[in-house]
């Protein structure tokens, strides 16, 4: 009867590894299918976004950067579905068809400096160099600054870049350059608002300072 039992239960433990074998293999064939589904998706949106080009340039383009962003994964700490996210972000929001592959290698490093995910990263990069009017290869430039005023207050990184690329537009027609908001925003998250908080109180003080003169007395001798 011992042995009968002890048989029971071998079996049992022999047909349990085999279903999380099984498990563990399909787990293995889902994920690269996953990824694959959203490379391809985020592609397709890069192709939307290049409506104005002629259907064979469009196909021609996606082609060309889905390839370049496949030999990126092998230099950059990211999936060729995070990248491709950041290429439909580009395109998306106006980045040169030309500059496309520039820009997700600055969107890449921008987000493993600040810790940021790959849509946040893109869609900050974009908004910060139409905002200022600073080229892509330039915007790393921004990292020292940002990182100097993270490490001198309890402000992270990627909040004050995010708070900024918000406000960029108002700051810029105020004539602030992008050093001094990215300031302002470390001030405002320093104080526990939250990016898109802080941006909205930057957006406020500046729509605010811009109509001075039709301010009340009192806000101006404040």
């Amino acid at each position: 009867v011992i042995s009968k039992h002890k048989a029971v239960l071998a079996k049992r433990a022999e047909l349990r590894a085999q279903i999380f074998d099984t498990i563990a293999f399909v787990g293995a064939l889902v994920t690269p299918i996953k990824s694959a589904a959203k490379f391809e998706t985020s592609m397709f949106e890069v192709k939307e976004a290049l409506r104005d080009l002629p259907e064979k340039d469009a196909t021609k383009v996606v082609t060309q950067l889905g390839s370049s962003i496949k030999n990126l994964t092998r230099t950059l700490p990211f999936t060729a579905d995070q990248l491709a996210i950041m290429a439909a972000t580009g395109g998306k929001m106006g980045i040169a068809t030309g500059k496309l592959g520039e820009f997700i290698e600055v969107t890449a490093k921008m987000a493993t400096v600040f810790g940021m995910t790959a849509e946040d990263s893109s869609e900050s990069i974009a908004e910060i160099s139409k905002a200022f009017n600073i080229p892509l290869n330039k915007i790393s430039n921004l990292s020292d600054a940002i990182n100097q005023l993270s490490d001198s207050s309890t402000a992270k990184a990627g909040d004050i870049f995010k708070a900024m690329a918000k406000a960029g537009g108002a700051a810029i027609q105020f004539g602030l350059a992008e050093d001094k908001v990215a300031a302002l925003a470390s001030s405002f998250i320093f104080i526990g608002k939250e990016p898109r908080a802080a941006s909205s109180a930057m957006n406020s003080l500046f729509t605010s300072l811009g109509n001075v003169d039709k301010q009340s007395d009192k806000f101006k001798e404040g």
